[in-house]
C-alpha cells in the first residue's frame, strides 16, 4: 500500500501535464500570432507628376549644322547629323511645371585645312528647358515647353571652332516602365546663333566712296538651325 502512493502521485502529475500540453494543433498566440510590425516595407510606387528631383540618361542625333567648318576665309557650320550622348537632371514642381537641363557629348566632325577633309571632333551640347505637362495618364505623359541650347564645336584644349546659343522648342512623351522610371523620347528644335561664325562680304558703294581701296569686309556671326532627337531613361521623384 505505501509504495502504490507515489506510483499514483506520479500517475496523476503526468496526466496533468499532458492535460496542460493540449492539442499539438491547437492555436499557440506565440508561434500562430500575426507577425509584428517594423519588418522591411515596401517602397511606395510613385505616381506621375509626383513632385521631386529627377536624373535621366539618354542618346539620339542632333542634326541640322552641326559639322564645324573654319579656315582663314570662312568660319560656319556645315549640315550633318551627328550622335550624342549624355544625361539630364531637373525637377518636378507641385504644378504642371517642370524644370531641367540636359548635357550631352557629341561625336562630331570638323573640317581639317590641311587634309582637305573632314575629321573627328567632339562637341558639347548644353539645353536647360521649362516645360509643362499638358498630358498625364496611368503609363503615358507628354510635355511641351521652350529652353535655350548652347554649344560648342570641335572642342579641344587649345580652344574651339565654333559656339553660341539660342532659344528652342522641346516636346517629348514617356511610358511608364516600372514603379519609379520612365522611358520617354523627345526632340527640340533651335534657332542657333554661331557667336564665331565669320564671312566676307564685297564693300558697298558707300564704303568705296569712303575708302576707295578698301578691300571685303569681315561680317560676324550667323544664325542656323539645330535639331535633337533623344530616346533616354528618367528616373522620377528622387
Amino acid at each position: 500500500m505505501r509504495r502504490s502512493v507515489p506510483i499514483a502521485l506520479a500517475l496523476a502529475i503526468c496526466a496533468g501535464g499532458a492535460h496542460a500540453q493540449g492539442d499539438p494543433d491547437a492555436f499557440d498566440p506565440i508561434l500562430d500570432g500575426a507577425p509584428a510590425s517594423g519588418g522591411e516595407a515596401r517602397v511606395p510606387v510613385v505616381e506621375r507628376g509626383a513632385p521631386g528631383m529627377w536624373v535621366s540618361t539618354h542618346a539620339g542625333l542632333y542634326l541640322g549644322a552641326v559639322q564645324s567648318y573654319l579656315t582663314t576665309q570662312r568660319s560656319t557650320l556645315r549640315q550633318a547629323g551627328r550622335v550624342a550622348f549624355g544625361f539630364g537632371i531637373g525637377a518636378r514642381t507641385p504644378s504642371l511645371i517642370g524644370l531641367g537641363v540636359d548635357l550631352d557629348l557629341g561625336l562630331g566632325q570638323t573640317y581639317e585645312p590641311e587634309l582637305d577633309d573632314t575629321v573627328f571632333a567632339f562637341d558639347l551640347l548644353i539645353e536647360p528647358r521649362v516645360v509643362a505637362h499638358f498630358a498625364e495618364g496611368e503609363s503615358f505623359g507628354a510635355y511641351a515647353g521652350i529652353g535655350a541650347l548652347a554649344a560648342m564645336f570641335d572642342l579641344e584644349l587649345s580652344g574651339i571652332n565654333q559656339a553660341g546659343v539660342g532659344p528652342s522648342v522641346v516636346a517629348g512623351i514617356g511610358w511608364r516602365s516600372g514603379e519609379h522610371g520612365e522611358l520617354y523620347l523627345e526632340g527640340s528644335a533651335s534657332a542657333f546663333y554661331d557667336l564665331l561664325a565669320y564671312h566676307y562680304r564685297p564693300p558697298t558703294e558707300d564704303e568705296l566712296e569712303a575708302d576707295p581701296g578698301r578691300g571685303p569686309v569681315r561680317v560676324d556671326g550667323e544664325w542656323y538651325g539645330i535639331f535633337r532627337l533623344t530616346v533616354g531613361y528618367r528616373l522620377l521623384a528622387l
